[in-house]
Order: structure tokens, then sequence, then C-alpha cells
């Protein structure tokens, strides 16, 4: 690694790239040194940087001291700098890089050797190290670290390179050097290239202000550790220009609070800042448009204060601004949630403050680590709240409190999961595996008493090549469990050549963290080896399993040349232009593993490369290899997809070749007259979320004369062929992909721009004909398909609320306050008069329905593969209170008639921090009243009639029992997947009432009780789906009431048995 690279671990504290280039001269002088800047956006090629040409080619903007650049929101500056006045080629100076990050219009620069510096000064302890005793100021973030020692020792290595064993905390005590600018200090060879990006950001990462920056670059030539205007220096200016939000935060008592964190995120930008001594902030560096209002989610954050989250739509920059204003956040106090951790390290059951106190350790990047981070959270298991705190374990400290933050109980008591994390350490309460405990919380909050941290064993070891290699390599290595072979534990490891200087090496480390005691087969991966198992592994409690050298053998091959059609036009992604490719290949079998490579290629005509996939076993694989859309793999007889039976050293090639099928045919008409430039042709593979290829009149694949259209480009499989005349079309989601767009609005575009995005507007009279056909990746082959367009038809209905069950949603009692909760106490009535109109509780059709689509699904599409909705929106005429909806362009044939299931209004709210205000318990289709789909036949008219009531409906609760408990030990197999809870009709199977279950909705037991709001009246099934049991259901009725039904789950039978080759009656294997 080079020496400049590696002082950054010394020097910086920020993100840096050192990209080194020889120049062919070196000129002696003060001002020798190169000053430019780029934006990120800037592709560049620093091979092309071969003289001070090319660095101002590349570096283009360098103006002295007037704004060069305007960076801000994603755009960042990449600043250059390259010193060349060094008289011998290996020279080395120290090259400085300033920023008045500050904007105060002086240079502060960031320096720890400064005497003013409020480090102490480091002490030189010998010839390869410095020691450095920090202090934590009184105002530091963290207020627990306040007065605090820390020593940091600064170690150089044998090529010259420094490393540290600073913990991980002391990265905030770089990013507390808020006054300084931002600095960059690196030893430089003559004729390198520095390269550093910026974003516009102080020390402390906030975004600056808006405003012009001045930077310098400075080059100590006399190497006395100063930095003087005498030496090589050169200026230049970048503008920050960015969107911004300002607001006050402040407590009940309407006092300030100061320090609190402040986030801001969008699909466009992400911003945090903290608050000042009054209570302000401004956070920077959003981004707003020109064209639409952007909405940004606020989130702020206090010790003692419960966590505040902004509601939808209440912070808004709008179109054509760059600011807005929060407005004043009033922040309610927090209960807490306190405990401590114990150590327990030699795992003997007794604690131990000597014992058992903590002590450094080599962690599994190699470095000593001299402190342990345990994460704690929480989350209220009955409605909203969660909050979570960290501790942090020192060198010879056993015990350590916690405390988190969670908002006051709704209903003066609630339950809280906790959750505890700490790496290479199991957390037991009360003697049992804390795999989520519940903790009881009142108006005072609660008490977790004492967590117990044992230590968990490592099991580790080393790996040897058949051969040293000059490349890094990554291994992967789980320890399966024999008990459970759904129980595992990763680990991972690496081959590194270059470790200690080397450039090669035949040997590597890997390892698996906190593994419980048990017996478990281990499996190491090396890709391009074989892979290495080894079975009966026993782990014992808190001690650390040695493997030894693993010997990893190479197994077997498949050889072969690639060839590569023409790549001159292709782009995979907006703007993938570079002159080299990377394609990936691989091969995989269920019972050989896998293994894979890459291949570089030159952009260009078509081309034959060689490739080797190694470490496999003799098995049948499945050879992959993408390029991108448009091109697809055959072996030499052209069959996709490709598989090769692999026995020790075996030859396949392979040809990516491009899509060349072609669908064509005839678009004709029967009994109606069909204007050719209003037709639009779509082909798309089945299920696919790519946009379809398309025909029309506009892009000269229809003829508008004859009919005759054409479609290329595709590749060998299935295909659905959708034509209809259309009147124009919303551009944006849904069409061919499957998505539904529920937007509909404003005046749609015409055809001539239509691409295969957007929802097309059928014509009324004009039915959409649907066909499915098969296609070969062969231009000389083509498959015809003729089309007949025939009369459409329309399904009209009308929507209406019950007037006996009319439908409600319970947010709460109808007292909300902003400055206490978010929302009022759910209570189980109907509170009609809420004086809040986004929190009235009962549904109504303006606010919930009116403008919301019915669909209409054709069946025959759902077989074919895929979802093609039409849709007429729900429409409300306020005169004589009556909504209506009606679909058009409908062929003959079976339609599922699907109405709205829930009110985008309420669903807003039920995506925030809500809890048990979100009425519906699925993690499916949210139902915010009664609606079943129901299906139409059209035959040879339209169908009028296709009404839908909407009522409140009722609820149905119940509850499952499996054959035995669902525990485990580990966060990570809660979410083991049981089985899929579904609630259906006769009529309709996954009614979308339903969720799939993970263990931990078993909490460690084997019930689960489920709870389906908004059933309607009928007959109905309760079904269990799971591979791990017996699938089971049970029916029942719901008839004017609520209904309960429960389901035992059976464990079955296991059917054992012996698959053999009828001819040899050998066992068969693959």
């Amino acid at each position: 690694m080079p020496r400049s690279i590696r002082l950054t671990t010394f020097w910086l504290a920020t993100v840096t790239l050192c990209i080194l280039i020889g120049l062919p001269t070196a000129r002696a002088g003060v001002n020798d040194v190169l000053f430019g800047a780029a934006n990120s956006q800037t592709m560049i090629d620093f091979s092309q940087i071969t003289d001070e040409a090319g660095f101002n080619a590349v570096f283009t903007y360098n103006t002295p001291p007037t704004s060069s650049l305007t960076i801000g929101g994603n755009i960042e500056a990449q600043i250059g700098a390259m010193w060349t006045g060094g008289q011998s080629p290996g020279e080395w100076q120290q090259v400085r890089v300033i920023i008045d990050s500050n904007g105060d219009g002086d240079f502060t620069p960031f320096d720890y050797s400064d005497p003013t510096h409020p480090w102490n000064p480091p002490t030189l302890f010998n010839d390869k190290g410095y020691k450095v005793i920090y202090t934590y100021p009184d105002d530091y973030p963290r207020s627990e670290l306040r007065g605090e020692q820390i020593t940091i020792t600064l170690t150089m290595d044998q090529y010259g390179g420094w490393y540290t064993d600073f913990p991980w905390d002391t990265w905030e005590q770089w990013w507390y050097e808020g006054d300084a600018d931002k600095t960059d200090n690196w030893w430089m060879e003559n004729d390198q290239l520095m390269n550093i990006w910026w974003s516009g950001r102080d020390q402390n990462w906030n975004m600056l202000p808006n405003g012009d920056y001045k930077m310098q670059v400075w080059v100590d030539e006399n190497n006395d550790g100063q930095f003087a205007d005498t030496e090589a220096n050169k200026s230049m200016v970048i503008t920050v220009e960015t969107a911004s939000i300002t607001g006050t935060v402040q407590d009940a008592s309407q006092n300030p609070v100061s320090g609190a964190r402040v986030e801001a995120g969008s699909h466009m930008a992400w911003g945090e800042s903290r608050t000042r001594s009054d209570g302000t902030f401004t956070i920077s560096g959003l981004q707003a448009s020109s064209t639409e209002n952007i909405e940004y989610h606020l989130r702020v954050q206090a010790d003692g204060k419960v966590t505040h989250e902004s509601q939808p739509g209440q912070v808004m920059i709008l179109a054509g601004q760059t600011t807005a204003d929060a407005g004043t956040i009033t922040m309610s106090d927090a209960v807490t949630i306190s405990g401590t951790i114990k150590l327990d390290r030699d795992a003997d059951g007794v604690l131990d403050e000597t014992e058992d106190q903590f002590e450094a350790f080599t962690n599994q990047w190699g470095w000593e680590q001299m402190d342990m981070w345990v994460w704690v959270d929480g989350h209220n298991m009955q409605g909203p709240g969660w909050g979570n705190a960290d501790a942090r374990f020192e060198v010879g400290q056993s015990g350590k409190s916690f405390s988190i933050n969670i908002p006051p109980p709704a209903n003066g008591s609630a339950v809280y999961r906790l959750n505890v994390h700490a790496e290479g350490y199991v957390a037991t309460l009360n003697g049992q595996p804390l795999s989520g405990a519940d903790i009881a919380v009142d108006a005072n909050g609660g008490n977790a008493g004492t967590i117990v941290l044992t230590k968990a064993s490592r099991l580790y070891g080393t790996v040897r090549l058949p051969a040293a290699i000059d490349t890094w390599n990554h291994i992967d290595v789980q320890a399966i469990s024999n008990a459970n072979s759904d129980v595992r534990y990763w680990g991972w490891g690496n081959i590194d050549p270059y470790r200690d200087g080397g450039t090669s090496t035949d040997t590597g480390t890997f390892q698996i963290d906190g593994i419980p005691e048990g017996t478990y087969r281990l499996e190491v991966r090396v890709m391009g080896y074989a892979i290495y198992a080894a079975t009966d592994v026993v782990v014992a409690k808190g001690t650390d399993k040695d493997m030894g050298e693993l010997t990893i053998s190479e197994g077997s091959k498949i050889n072969g040349t690639l060839t590569i059609g023409d790549t001159t036009e292709l782009q995979r992604w907006y703007g993938d232009t570079g002159t080299e490719i990377d394609i990936w290949i691989d091969a995989w079998s269920h019972s050989g593993g896998w293994s894979g490579t890459n291949l570089r290629i030159t952009r260009g005509a078509a081309q034959t490369v060689n490739y080797s996939l190694a470490g496999l076993s003799d098995a049948t694989y499945e050879v992959n290899c993408w390029l991108g859309e448009g091109f697809e793999l055959v072996d030499t007889n052209g069959n996709s997809p490709v598989f090769v039976t692999v026995s020790g050293a075996t030859t396949a090639n392979l040809e990516l070749r491009p899509y060349e099928g072609i669908i064509q045919g005839t678009i004709s008409t029967s009994g109606v007259t069909v204007d050719m430039n209003t037709v639009v042709i779509e082909v798309q593979r089945p299920w696919d979320w790519l946009p379809p290829k398309t025909a029309t009149v506009a892009n000269g694949k229809l003829n508008a004369t004859t009919g005759a259209y054409a479609i290329g480009g595709l590749g060998t499989g299935d295909y659905v062929v959708k034509a209809g005349a259309y009147t124009g079309y919303f551009g944006g989601g849904g069409g061919g992909g499957g998505e539904t767009p529920v937007n509909l609005v404003g005046t749609p575009s015409d055809l001539n721009g239509y691409a295969g995005e957007g929802y097309l507007i059928p014509d009324p009279g004009i039915g959409v004909s649907l066909q499915r056909t098969f296609v070969q990746n062969d231009a000389n082959n083509p498959t015809t398909m003729n089309v007949t367009l025939q009369r459409g038809y329309s399904i009209t209905g009308t929507v209406a609320l019950s007037q006996t069950d009319p439908p409600w949603h319970d947010f709460g009692d109808g007292n909300f306050d902003t400055n206490t909760q978010s929302f009022g106490a759910a209570n189980g009535r109907k509170d009609k008069n809420d004086p809040n109109p986004l929190l009235s509780e009962a549904i109504g059709m303006v606010e919930d329905i009116a403008g919301q689509p019915v669909m209409a699904m054709p069946m025959e599409m759902m077989f074919m593969g895929g979802m093609d909705p039409r849709m007429g929106m729900i429409q409300y005429d306020n005169g004589s209170g009556i909504a209506t909806y009606q679909i058009n362009g409908l062929a003959p044939g079976v339609y599922m008639i699907q109405p709205p299931f829930s009110s985008r209004r309420i669903t807003n709210y039920e995506y925030t921090d809500m809890g048990d205000a979100a009425y519906y318990s699925g993690d499916q289709q949210t139902h915010h009243w009664t609606a079943t789909t129901r299906m139409v036949v059209i035959t040879d008219d339209d169908v009028t009639g296709a009404d839908f009531i909407f009522a409140n409906g009722y609820t149905v609760t119940g509850q499952i029992t499996l054959p035995e408990a669902q525990t485990y030990t580990e966060d990570w197999q809660a979410w083991n997947w049981v089985g899929q809870l579904e609630l259906e009709t006769a009529q309709h199977q996954f009614m979308g009432h339903g969720k799939p279950l993970m263990k931990r909705d078993f909490n460690q037991g084997s019930r689960y009780s489920f709870t389906f709001n908004h059933v309607a009246n009928g007959d109905y099934m309760v079904r269990f789906w799971t591979d791990r049991f017996v699938p089971g259901g049970a029916k029942f009725t719901v008839n004017n009431g609520n209904a309960t039904v429960n389901i035992t789950i059976e464990d079955g039978a296991n059917l054992v048995g012996k698959l053999v080759d009828a001819d040899t009656g050998e066992a068969v294997t693959a």
C-alpha cells in the first residue's frame, strides 16, 4: 500500500482517495503545485493524466479566488493537487489542502500537533510512535464521557505507515473539531496526484450554509513542519448551493432544547444537524425541485425526550423554493427502561468484578480493540413506542448501566420487548437466553434488571490453497447445527497476498464469532476452489475452537470460450459508456455448490474470450451469465438455459447471443373501424418487471395502411402480445410491468411518445386483445401472431357506504394534541365529531374513496403471466351523493373486479409510528372496510350493476397451535419462516387478509393469536400453509357478529425413501 494512503489513518478524519500517477518531468520553484477541481459527475480516467496539460484538462475548475464550481445536494467536488517541484524521483514532501469549511474567511488547520489544540501535545515514547492523552471537554456531545481521559497510541510500521489503537468512540472526537477547517495532510512523492472529495460539509459533517468557500494548497518544501506563503501554494473558490430546513425545538415548558439531533429525509436527499443553544436548527445539503413539492420526514432525538416524528405533509419544500420552516417542535419528557449489563467472561455463572473484567482483544480485522459496544433496544408490543441505548465497556470494566428513553404508555402501562447485541457475547436475563425479553412499563418507566453477557465461543482457523495467488480472495464460512440444520452461524475471512508487504500467498484466516456450544458441520468456501467440509465439530461453552490448517483443493473445472456479440450500443444503465465492460459468469448446482469469475472485455465488435470456473464437484451445473437486457447465454447447440455435466476438467464453449427474435403479423378489424395511428402492440415476457417493447405507427413498427407490424430484439421464451386502440396515456408507473397507477389526473399525453412506460387509456369502443406465444432467438425464424380487433365493452357500477353498518376507523378519541402525543388513544368507538378532519374516524366517500380506481383484472392475462389492470376511477357527485365508476375497452372474457380496499388518507398515518392505530393486523393488503372482488363475464354486451357497498364488517379472532414451541436463541433466527396464514372464501383464495408467520410471532412458544378486521358476512376458511407440519385450516361463518376460530396443527409423519435408477438399480444422487 502506498505510504501516502497509509498516512490517512493518522492524519485524516474524512474519506479520501489517492491515485498515484507518474509524470515524465519535474520542475523546481515555489509555485510548482497544480490545483483544480471537477464535479462528482465527471468521469475521470486518471491514466490519461500524464502532464500538466492533462491535469488541467481534467480538473478544469482551477481559476484564482473567484467562484469556479458549484456543488450541493448530490453534487460533490473532486479536488486535485500535485506537487511538481521535486528535484529527484522519490523525494517526499508534506502537502496540505485546507478548506475554509467554517466559513469565517480564515484558515484554521485541523492539526493535532498544534500547541493550541485541545489535546495535550503528543509525547514521543520511542523512535517509531507517539502517545496522545486526550481529555473529553465539558461540552462534549456525549455527556457521560465529559472529563474522562483516553490514551491513543500512534505507531509506525515497518513500511512507514501509521496505525492506531484508538477505540471507535474516538471517531466522535475527530468529528468534534467543529471549529477547525477541513484539512488534509498527505506525504506525497513528487509527481503524484492527491485527489480529495468534498461534499460541502464541515468537520462535524454538517452541511454548510450556501455561499462561497475558499480553499488552498500548500507544500512544505523545506520540510520544517510549517506552511509558509513563500512556499508552493495556490487557491480557488467553490460555491455551495443547497436547499435547507429550519426550525426550533423546545420542551413542554417552552424552554429551548440544545444539542438535539434533527434528521430530514426524502426520496431526493438526506441531512442532519444539531440544535443550537437557543433550540434553533438549520439542515442544509437538501434538494428541492422547480416543478414539484418535496416532502421531508423529520426526526428529532434528545436525551430524556420522546423521539419526535413529523406527520405526513407537515414539512415540505415547495416547488421553486429552496427553504422550508418546520416551525416549533415541542418534545415531551420520556420515561426510561433502565438496567445493568454485567460481564461473565469465564462463563462460570458467577459475576466476579475482577475475573470478568473486559480485556482488549483482536477483532475480525486483525486490530487490537480496546473497547466493546453493547446495543440495547426495546419496542412496545402493544402499541406505538420504541427506544434504544448503548453502553461502552473499556478495559478493566465489568458492568455498565443503560437507560432507554420511551414515551409514557398511553394507557398507563405497556410491555416492551428488549433486544441486546454485543459482538462475541451471548445475552441472558434471569438465566435464560435473551432473544427478546418482555419488560413491564408504567408511568414511571420500567426496570430490566441485570442482563448478563457471557463470552461466546469463537471458531477460527487457517486455509491453505494448492498454490499461491497474487489477488485478494474472500472466505465464506458457516457452521450448521447437527441438532437443527436451520440453525446456522456465519463467519468470514480472507486470503490477503499484500499482508505484511507481500505480493502473493497460499494461506488465509477465517473465524466465526459468537457461536454457542454445540456440534456442527463446518463448510468453508473460497471462490474458485472446492468446498471444504468438516463434520461433528464440537464447540464447548465459552471456549474458542481452533480448527487448525484446512487444506483447500482445486476441485473440478469448467473451461471454455465465451463469444460475446457486438456491445458498441450496449447500455446496462443510464450513462453506461465506459470502454471496458465487466461480465460475471457462474455455475450453480444444488449438490455441487457454486463458483463464479469475472471477465473484462473491451466495448465494441463481437469477440471471444477464455473463461474458467474452478472449485466444482462432479455434478450437473446450470451456467449463468448476464451482460444486460438484450443478450442470452446459449451453448453450441443454441440451447438456453445452459446445463453442463462436470466430471474432472470439462470443456463448454458458450455464446452471449444478442436478442434477435421477432414477433410479426397483421392487425385487422371485425365489426369496428380503427384508426391505425391509435393502435399500440405491446410484447412482454410473462410477469416481467421491464417495460414491454412496442409497435406503433409513430415508432415505425406498424404500417398504417396494411396493419403489418414487427417487433424485434426478443430472446428465447414465452411472450404475451397485447394489442388495442387507445386515446392517450398517462406517463409514469403502471403499464406492462403490472404496477397500478393511482393518480390518473391531468391531461394525458398523445401516443407519439409512448414507449411502454405508463398507463394506456383504452378507446371505449375497441376491446384489448391478449395472446401468448413462444419466440425463438433467431432472426431467420420469426413468430407470426395476427391480431383481430373487435368491439370493446364496459363495466359500470356504483360504490356506496352501508347505511346500517357504516365503516369507521379507530384513530383515537378526538383529543389530538401534537405537543404530547402523535394521536388520540384508541378507544374502540366511533367519534364522528372529531374536530381534526385528518383524524376523522368515520370513513367518508370524499375523503377516503372518491378518485380511487376500480380495477378489472383479465383472468386470461393472469393465466398468461401478468396483471394488466384496466381501471375506472370512482367519480362522486356531491349533488346526488352517488359514486360511480366505468371501465372501458374490455374484450369478451372473464374479469375479476376489484374495488379499493383502503383509504390513502388513513394509510398515510398507518405508515408512521402509530402502532395499534393500524387497524389491520396482517402484513399484506390493508383493509379499511369490507371489500371483496367479484367475477364478471363479458360476452356480447356491456355489463351494468357491478355495484359495491362498503361496510364496517366484523372481527375474526383466533389462535394457531403448533405441535412444538418455536424457540430461537439468535436475533436472526426470529425471522425464520414458519408458515403463511390466509383468510379465504370459496370464491376467492388469498383475499388479501393474511400474513407470513415467523418464529418471533410465536414468542418462544407454540401459539399465535390473530385478528382479521372488516370481514363481511359469509362463509370462510382460515388456512395455515407450512412445509414443516401438516397444513391445516378451519371453516367458520360470519353472521352479523364477530367470530372466533382456532386451528390446531399436527406434526404428521416423515416420508423416507431412496431414489434409484430403474435400469441399473444404482442410487440417484443428482
